[in-house]
Parts: structure tokens; sequence; C-alpha cells
């Protein structure tokens, strides 16, 4: 008997193993039946459960609750002095302001539990932290720091964590790879975390990174396959009241319509990804606006377009996300290039953010965008530009990404 841990505690158990099965009612059931047994004898364990009811409602969509829950398990915790709460408490929120797009205070709240994790030897927490501050340098472009971060949490990991924190870290090295360009090492990295994941049973991490293989699929042209993977992804996310990942993942299927050629599909799902009254990261919403641009150009409706892309640009610099922050200011100078409009398409590229010219979205975007410039206006480089655009389309050939090099190859003719 007195090996057995108490009540609270085995219902905290139960409610995480639901959390990560995807059963958000059921976890928020244990969450709550065991908030009461601790708060009868005041014990300090409030703080750490508020935390994952909070977790509860950021799944579920709801992001004003998710945020109240979060200030009082932090609030909770700092005045409990329990530092070791505080780390996770801090590592979690720190994920719900990245989602709503305040990347600045995330970033602090993600190097400060990595600091208190360091400190109380959490190695696996340290390392979450870690990783979450490399995703926040890969949305800013910030390639290499990203990798240096990442190769250090899953070093960490491979000592300390267990097959679902593998799967999550390799998941997020999949993507870090997929902006550096390099799509084969992506995609073995994403197959790597699906079976850590299925190993785990964790069905949420496994609807986002089947989402982001899909993008990789969509790159090397193999739509098929990427329809496979969002189709069950979205069904996945529907079935179990995945809100978030539902949206996102019709955001990817949106942009499979495009390359399917069905403008409206694609509309449609855009749309249906903005309207306010759906759960959506800022980085959908984003990318959402990116994909109904597209699908506006595709049906002759400009100004839409324009719309559409001018709201990406303002969301993704206001969110600190400059990925898609280059691709929006890039589709509006082509709409310029198109309309004749060169001085306003020179200005456009003067907004550009510093990104790598070995990342995927420079390479993508700004280096087509730099040489259809050049060749209009007869610039006295354009030839270093078309030599440094040929080395590049070899390489992303080499890689299999068929939209980075078409774009290249409609450029360089």
């Amino acid at each position: 008997m007195g090996d057995t841990p108490p009540n609270d505690e085995r219902l905290t158990n139960k409610g995480v193993e639901s959390w990560h099965a995807a059963e958000m009612d059921r976890a928020e059931e244990f969450f709550r039946a065991a908030m009461a047994q601790a708060r009868e004898v005041n014990a300090p364990e409030t703080g750490s459960l508020l935390q994952w009811i909070a977790k509860v409602h950021m799944e579920k969509g709801e992001l004003k609750a998710a945020r109240v829950a979060f200030r009082d398990a932090l609030a909770r915790a700092t005045a409990t002095s329990d530092l070791a709460a505080e780390a996770v408490i801090l590592l979690n929120y720190a994920s719900l302001l990245k989602t709503v797009g305040e990347t600045s205070e995330a970033l602090t709240k993600y190097e400060r539990a990595a600091e208190l994790a360091d400190r109380l030897q959490n190695h696996r927490g340290h390392a979450h932290a870690l990783g979450n501050i490399a995703n926040v340098h890969r949305v800013h472009g910030e390639l290499d720091r990203s990798l240096e971060l990442r190769q250090k949490a899953l070093e960490i990991l491979h000592k300390h964590g267990t097959p679902r924190d593998l799967g999550n870290s390799m998941a997020n090295m999949g993507s870090l790879l997929r902006s550096m360009g390099r799509l084969r090492e992506s995609q073995q990295a994403f197959r790597k975390a699906i079976e850590y994941l299925e190993q785990a049973g964790a069905t949420r991490s496994l609807v986002i990174t089947h989402t982001n293989l899909a993008g990789v699929q969509m790159d090397a042209g193999r739509l098929d396959d990427a329809a496979d993977l969002l189709t069950s992804a979205i069904g996945v996310a529907e079935a179990n009241e995945l809100p978030l990942q539902q949206t996102s993942a019709s955001v990817q299927m949106a942009r499979l319509e495009l390359k399917r050629r069905d403008a409206d599909a694609a509309l449609e799902l855009a749309e249906e990804a903005l309207d306010p009254r759906r759960p959506a990261a800022e980085a959908t919403r984003i990318e959402a606006h990116i994909v109904a641009g597209l699908a506006h150009l595709e049906l002759r409706q400009r100004d839409e377009a324009r719309h559409n892309f001018m709201r990406a640009y303002e969301k993704s610099k206001a969110a600190e996300s400059y990925q898609f922050t280059m691709e929006a200011l890039c589709l509006l100078a082509e709409m310029e290039i198109e309309a004749d409009a060169m001085p306003e398409a020179r200005r456009l590229l003067g907004l550009l953010p510093d990104l790598p010219e070995d990342s995927q979205v420079y390479a993508r975007f700004a280096l087509p965008l730099k040489l259809r410039l050049a060749k209009y206006a007869g610039d006295t480089g354009v030839g270093e530009l078309i030599a440094a655009a040929n080395e590049s389309l070899k390489r992303w050939q080499a890689e299999g990404d068929r939209e980075t090099a078409a774009r290249i190859r409609s450029a360089i003719n």
C-alpha cells in the first residue's frame, strides 16, 4: 500500500494519457477530478493541474480560456515557489503565445523555462525548451542556429527522453530540414518521427506530423501521397476534436487543391480556415491568406488576391513569421511585375526580410523575383544572377523539390 501513488496522482496520470491520445474531454474530466482532490488537502500540485487544463483548452481551440488557465497556473506555481512546475508551465504557456502570434513574448518564456529546467537538472524539460526555441529561430529564418539547438535537444532526448519526446523532436527536425532545402533528410526525419509516435500512441502529434510530411510530398510532386496523409490527418483531428490541427491540415489540403488546378476548392477551404469562428493558430491563418490569394489569382480576381497577400504580409510581420513574410511580399511583387509597375515591385523587394540564400523560401520566391526584376531592368549583374539561379536549380532538382525548381526555371527562361 505504501508504494501506491495518491489518488490525485493516478487521476493526473490518466489525464495525461488521455491528452496524448487526443481524448480531450476525458482528459479534462481526469484533471478536474485530480484538482478537486488536491485542493482538499491544499496541495501545490494544483498549479501543474491548471496548466494541463489550459492545454486541454488550447487543443480544443478555446484560446482565451487557455490563456486565463495558464496565467492562473503560473501564479499558483510562483506563489508556492514551485520552480519545477513554473518551468513546465512557462514552456506550455509560451506555446500558446506562439500559437496566437506573440512570438517575442513566447521566446522570452521559452528561454526562462530552459534556464529553470537546466538549473533543476530536468533534462527532458530542458530539451523541450531548447527545441521550442529552435522552432522560433526557424520561423525567424535563423536556420543554422535553429539546427544547432534542435541537434542539442535531440542529443539530450536520446539519453533521457521517451519515444514520444523523440518523435516530436524528430518531427520538428523534419520541418527544419525542409526549410533548409534538405528534402531527402526531411522525409527521413518525418518517417522516423512517425515510428516513434506510433510506438507511443501519440495521436495528436501524429496528426501534426502527417500534415507536415504532406508538405514535403507536395514539394516533390507526390500529390496522391500528400492527399492520403492530409485526408487521414483531417479525419483523425475531426474525430478527436482537435480543431487547431484540423484547420492546419485543411489549409495544406487547400494548397494541394491549387496544385491540382482546382482553385474553387482551394478557395473554399482557405476561406473556411479564415472564418473567425473557427479555431486556428495565427500561422495557419497567415498561410490561409496566402492560399486564398493564390486561388483568387487563378480565378483572375486580382483585387481579392492583393488583399489576401497584404493581410498575410501584415500578420506575418506582426507575428515575426518571416518565411511567410517573404512569400507574401514576393507574391505581391510578382503581381506588380505583371501589371508593369516596376517601381512598386522594387519597393516590395526592398522590404524582404534577410533570410538565408540557401533556404527553401529564398530559392522559391526571392531568387526568381530578383532575377525577373534584373532581367526587366537590364541590370549589369543579371548574368551573375542567372548563373546563381542555374546553380540553385541543380541543387533543388537533386533534392527532388519540383516546385522550387519549377519557379527558378521559369524565372531563368
